[in-house]
């Protein structure tokens, strides 16, 4: 129905993800509930893609200024629907499969439309993630700072 929109398969390597389908990708979007911290949003940012993702675990930090965030808060994470309310990953998964989020689909269409229609939003959130990935908080030189300080305290 869309020819121009690419789903891949599961397990697509890495190396050809980023070398094969980052390169020609306008924008990048993984709609998630179980990302605790996705290392994907840290490669997309990396290529300058904007991304369109949900607002759980650390996924709006971790995009910032590099993407949109969807509400997904409707979704519990501690009722009934816990994740860890269930006695295998497969029975979660296929109640997830299950449930009807229209208002979560709703909101990622809408935000994948403003990437969409605005090639300059797409280009600041593309520029603001390769910022934070070359000099920002997930530059090498921040991260290896970080370290520094944590075992010179822990030598302390």
């Amino acid at each position: 129905k869309y020819p121009d929109v690419k789903f891949l398969e599961p397990n697509v390597p890495r190396s050809e993800i980023l070398s094969k389908f980052f390169p020609k990708t306008v924008k990048f979007v993984l709609p998630s509930y179980m990302d605790t911290f996705g290392m994907v949003f840290l490669e997309a940012m990396s290529s300058g893609i904007p991304i369109v993702s949900t607002n759980t675990f650390a996924i709006p930090e971790i995009i910032g200024k590099a993407g949109l965030c969807v509400d997904a808060s409707k979704f519990s994470w501690y009722g009934k629907d816990c994740l860890f309310a269930w006695k295998s990953w497969d029975e979660f998964e296929k109640y997830c499969e299950t449930q009807d989020k229209p208002d979560v689909v709703d909101e990622l269409v809408k935000n994948t439309a403003k990437l969409i229609e605005s090639s300059n939003l797409r280009k600041a959130m593309g520029a603001a993630g390769m910022r934070e990935i070359s000099d920002g908080r997930f530059s090498i030189a921040c991260r290896n700072s970080q370290l520094k300080r944590i075992y010179e305290e822990a030598a302390d």
